[in-house]
């Protein structure tokens, strides 16, 4: 099985091992001993050289070990031999070996099973992708990733947590278009007997479109020594941070985005009531309270309020009354919980803009009105040759998502902090 970490690794130890040559046989054809001036270097390579050795051994032995455990495993997959957890413990040994080493980690059999399972799963990687070539398409998320992507979720909060929002998934990026209707300003009406029913009014329908975009995390490089260490959980290292990259900035698009060239956010979605307050000093409860009962009581029943750290901060200083010490706002009893703001949950969401003119400070309302389509599965790209002159490997998280309010009336609404 050829090994570019390895090879490199061998390459380094020949570079070293030919400089600590090159200085000794000059020395001795000057019939000296070698410099005061180059000795500190000569032991620097001696070190590198003994360093390198070492990482070769642990290498070497694990690749071995790997070969053992994936032609097993292979045969068993032929045969049909595992059973649930034993292929997810082999889906785990193929993520962590494609992270960790590329394609090229792989033997040219087991590189073709894999790909061919990947091709299965995720269309966008094509036929040229079964070269040797370790930096094209890329590998899908396993599916025992999901308790790392729900824990990232949880951790970046406000939108993306899936107990806010209403998540769907498919696996195609085609829109998705939802009808809508607005018919709660309509009631039905008392008729007598044998009479004609009178004209009614018609529903009046529209839709709502949900638009796929592509989003990836910015490159996380990673040093060839950390990826190397064997001992240290690099995969679930890795995609914890890739993921909680990722949903920091799916958060910001469904919070503040436009809908143009990408997803819409709930802040070109939301119907504004004015306030007069523009600073925190200025919030008043009035305010709060004027927000939560604008909104028709169909969406209060599943309404929450929404803001960001600081705006919590302010509402934390506010009591019922000057001489009552009881805040209005209620900490969370669990982790995990939402916290308490008039009787209605409240989510700490820190792309909601802060207390100042013109700003969407506070929303509040149903938001599982707000529809969040993610397109299956999510993509790891590995780059091996952008960062080669630091010997750092870059890692990339792709994925396509769409969002969009399903409703043609207004179940949330924001506070609209004044112009002056």
């Amino acid at each position: 099985m050829e090994n570019l970490l390895l090879k490199s690794i061998i390459e380094k130890r020949v570079k070293a091992h030919q400089e600590m040559s090159d200085l000794l046989k000059d020395a001795r054809e000057k019939g000296s001993d070698i410099p005061d001036d180059k000795m500190d270097q000569y032991h620097k390579w001696e070190k590198e050289y003994d360093d390198l050795s070492k990482k070769i051994i642990e290498l070497e032995a694990a690749e071995k070990k790997l070969e053992v455990s994936l032609d097993v495993d292979l045969q068993k997959i032929i045969k049909g031999d595992l059973n649930q957890e034993q292929r997810k413990e082999h889906d785990l040994k193929d993520f962590d070996t494609y992270l960790r080493y590329g394609w090229d980690g792989f033997s040219p059999e087991r590189r073709i099973e894999v790909i061919k399972n990947q091709v299965a799963i995720n269309p966008e990687i094509r036929a040229n992708q079964f070269s040797k070539t370790s930096n094209k398409g890329g590998y899908t998320v396993p599916a025992l990733m999901g308790d790392k992507i729900a824990a990232a979720q949880k951790y970046v909060g406000g939108m993306v947590d899936e107990s806010v929002a209403t998540w769907i998934r498919t696996s195609s990026g085609s829109t998705i278009t939802f009808p809508t209707v607005d018919d709660t300003g309509i009631n039905g009406a008392v008729i007598a007997e044998a009479t004609t029913m009178a004209a009614g009014t018609d529903m009046t329908l529209a839709t709502a479109a949900l638009t796929f975009y592509k989003i990836a995390t910015f490159m996380v490089k990673v040093s060839s020594e950390l990826i190397q260490d064997s001992a240290f959980d690099f995969t679930g290292w890795l995609t914890t941070k890739l993921f909680e990259r990722m949903y920091r900035a799916l958060n910001y698009y469904f919070t503040v985005g436009t809908g143009s060239s990408q997803p819409y956010g709930i802040k070109s979605t939301v119907s504004v009531a004015t306030s007069t307050a523009c600073a925190k000093a200025s919030l008043t409860r009035a305010n709060l309270l004027d927000l939560a009962y604008s909104v028709n009581r169909a969406y209060q029943t599943n309404g929450k309020f929404q803001f960001c750290n600081t705006t919590l901060n302010a509402i934390r200083q506010l009591y019922l009354e000057k001489a009552d010490t009881y805040m209005l706002i209620q900490p969370p009893k669990v982790m995990g919980e939402f916290g308490n703001l008039e009787g209605f949950p409240y989510i700490v969401n820190d792309d909601v803009q802060i207390l100042k003119r013109t700003h969407f400070a506070v929303y509040f309302g149903d938001f599982k009105q707000f529809y969040i389509a993610e397109c299956l599965p999510l993509t790891i790209k590995r780059v091996d040759e952008l960062y080669a002159e630091t010997d750092e490997i870059g890692f990339n998280v792709l994925g396509r998502w769409a969002a969009n309010k399903i409703a043609s009336d207004y179940p949330y609404r924001a506070l609209r902090c004044a112009n002056t």
